[in-house]
């Protein structure tokens, strides 16, 4: 398992939501701080505050690539890379939503069994990320 998602995990199952998992792996290297990078992302989490629209894993994997990527790529190039990756996710994960993803309803606190149902999204996340450097 490569560091970005052991770390995501390893973070996730102890306590932050999926979004803060997948950008918290990767901030040292983004130059955010750990703090910074949480806040950023914790309204995502559950589908943008437990709405279960967009996965947070995959809102996660998005905003570190625009971390990434956004000052080096054309507006079009750094978009289609995005799409790409985003039906990537879609492909291996089956959905982009969350709700399609957990089956926990909108406005539900995601119960805690869900964490190793969610960890499989986080693990594809970070490896479309991962797969981009190659």
């Amino acid at each position: 398992m490569n560091k970005h998602k052991t770390e995501a995990i390893k973070a996730f199952i102890s306590g932050p939501n999926c979004c803060q998992a997948v950008l918290g792996s990767y901030a040292e290297e983004l130059g955010l701080s750990a703090k910074l990078a949480k806040n950023i992302a914790r309204p995502f989490g559950g589908g943008i505050v437990n709405t279960r629209n967009i996965c947070g894993a995959a809102s996660g994997m998005v905003m570190v690539l625009g971390l990434k990527y956004a000052d080096e790529l054309e507006k079009v190039e750094f978009n289609s890379m995005v799409q790409k990756a985003l039906l990537e996710f879609e492909r291996l994960a089956g959905a982009l939503d969350c709700y399609s993803l957990t089956q926990v309803p909108f406005g539900e606190k995601m119960p805690p069994e869900h964490k190793h149902t969610c960890s499989k999204y986080i693990r594809i996340a970070c490896d479309i990320i991962d797969d981009l450097e190659e």
